[in-house]
C-alpha cells in the first residue's frame, strides 16, 4: 500500500489563547474525479463519517424521500441530533497529481444545521474502517494508506447485519477491505 501524506491545514477557526491558529488533519475530496475539492477533516473521536445534509443532493440523493441505510444520534459541532445515514462513494485527492485516486463507500450521516468550516467529518465509521492513519501533531502531517477497497456485490440482498449489529441495506450489503471480512 502507498502512503499519502497531506498537511495540516488552518480553516481560520478561532486562534489557540495564545494565538496560534488551529491546524486541522485533513484530506481533500472529491465527489467523483474531476470535480471540485471537498474539505474532509479526519475526527478520530467521531463515531461514524458525516456531512451537511446540503453535500447529498450532489451524490442524487434526497434525504426527505430517500431510504437510509439507518437513523443514528449523533453530536457535530456540540449539537445533537438524529440523522439519517446514506451510503455515498467519495474519492480522496492524491497529494500528488500523477497518481490514481481510489474510490470509496461509505456510510455517512447527513447532518442538518452543518455549521463546520468544513463539507465532511472522516470518522471510526467510513474512515478509519478503511484506511489505516497516522495524524501527526508535531509535523502538522496526515500520512494515509492507500488501502485496496472493494465492494463485493450481492445479488438481491434484503439486509445484513454486522458484527457491531448496524444493519445495512441497499445494493452494497457488504464491504471487503484488503480480502478479509
Amino acid at each position: 500500500m502507498a502512503t499519502w501524506t497531506y498537511r495540516h491545514v488552518d480553516l481560520e477557526e478561532s486562534p489557540h489563547p495564545d494565538g496560534s491558529p488551529i491546524l486541522r488533519p485533513v484530506v481533500p475530496l472529491m465527489r467523483a474525479p474531476g470535480t471540485a475539492q471537498l474539505l474532509g477533516v479526519i475526527d478520530s473521536g467521531s463515531p461514524i463519517s458525516a456531512a451537511n445534509a446540503s453535500l447529498f443532493g450532489q451524490f442524487g440523493i434526497d434525504i426527505d424521500t430517500d431510504p437510509p441505510l439507518f437513523e443514528l444520534g449523533l453530536t457535530v459541532g456540540g449539537q445533537f441530533a438524529r440523522a439519517p445515514v446514506f451510503e455515498v462513494t467519495l474519492w480522496p485527492h492524491p497529494p500528488e497529481h500523477a497518481e490514481e485516486a481510489v474510490s470509496w463507500q461509505l456510510p455517512l450521516v447527513a447532518r442538518r444545521g452543518w455549521r463546520m468550516p468544513f463539507a465532511v467529518l472522516l470518522g471510526q465509521r467510513g474512515w478509519f474502517d478503511r484506511f489505516p492513519t497516522r495524524i501527526d501533531a508535531t509535523t502538522s502531517a496526515v500520512e494515509v494508506q492507500r488501502a485496496q477497497v472493494s465492494i463485493q456485490r450481492l445479488t438481491n440482498p434484503a439486509s445484513l447485519t454486522g458484527r457491531d449489529g448496524i444493519r445495512w441495506t441497499g445494493r452494497y450489503a457488504k464491504c471487503l477491505l484488503n480480502g478479509t471480512r
